[in-house]
């Protein structure tokens, strides 16, 4: 009988991908095929597709009870301040037995903003922290 508490252990070729210090949170695999791969939470960011995104470039992250959709944000303009960004289009990870990931994504999305206001053009100045880096980073969201 397993323990109660015994974890699952990430297969050893994503943790091999992994930065000095990144550490799992929480992974699920893919219901859309093996060669899709595994969803896995770190606390620098999300590896989907064995390539982390950063919790400060996640824009909106829902989980309906079968299906995590990310919006990730893409640079639009990188030589002004703030940093100029918009949504891309959201990825839709259908997951299997997806245990604490949902909830470990939307808590780290969360803290990483520090602070949102809305503009009166719809434009949103977000001041977020990066994983691993000090200070905070401002970006003008575009809608």
């Amino acid at each position: 009988m397993a323990s109660f508490f015994a974890r699952r252990a990430l297969p050893k070729a994503y943790r091999e991908l992994f930065a000095p210090g990144e550490r799992t949170l929480a992974w699920a695999a893919r219901a859309d095929g093996e060669e899709a791969g595994l969803v896995v939470a770190t606390n620098l960011g999300l590896w989907v597709e064995r390539q982390r995104i950063g919790w400060h470039e996640i824009t909106k992250a829902v989980w309906d009870g079968s299906c995590l959709t990310v919006t990730i944000s893409e640079i639009v303009d990188g030589e002004v301040d703030p940093v100029t960004i918009r949504d891309r289009e959201s990825l839709k990870l259908t997951l299997i037995e997806p245990g604490h990931l949902p909830h470990q994504v939307r808590q780290r999305v969360t803290a990483s903003v520090v602070s949102s206001d809305l503009n009166a053009d719809g434009s949103r100045l977000v001041g977020r922290r990066i994983p691993g880096v000090d200070g905070i980073a401002w970006t003008l969201h575009l809608p």
